[in-house]
């Protein structure tokens, strides 16, 4: 799970160079997925690989979650869910993904992410005490 000082700064416990093995940080998520093939070369958002491959864990833009057997598509809006203690506001943005341009807006790692439509509402977001 990644760490921030205050949310928006820099993330202190970066996993570079993933160990997508059944003991790495990744662990959880490859239970499921096919991390390699899937979460690396992600053709869904262009950004998986470079978020994953610079050492961000999935916990902060997801929780982990699970889908019952009746479930035949899911979109990938529902799994974005922010994690506050890492991620803060773009200015007087709320913290907010937009699924039509596939984007965020929110900062990050000391940078400003602005979604292309910005003022959508906020998304889910985990805060203090949250469960992960």
């Amino acid at each position: 799970m990644s760490q921030a000082p205050l949310p928006g700064q820099a993330i202190t416990n970066l996993f570079p160079n993933p160990d997508f093995s059944v003991n790495g940080p990744y662990a959880l998520c490859g239970k499921c997925h096919d991390l390699q093939n899937q979460v690396d070369t992600n053709t869904s958002w262009s950004m998986h690989s470079t978020h994953i491959n610079d050492g961000f864990s999935c916990s902060v833009c997801h929780t982990a979650h699970g889908m019952g057997t009746g479930t035949a598509n899911v979109t990938g809006e529902r799994l974005v869910n922010f994690d506050v203690n890492v991620v803060a506001p773009n200015g007087t943005l709320p913290v907010s993904y937009d699924r039509s341009t596939n984007s965020c807006s929110l900062t990050c790692h000391n940078h400003v992410h602005s979604s292309a439509a910005a003022a959508v509402k906020g998304v889910g977001m985990r805060g203090p005490g949250s469960q992960r």
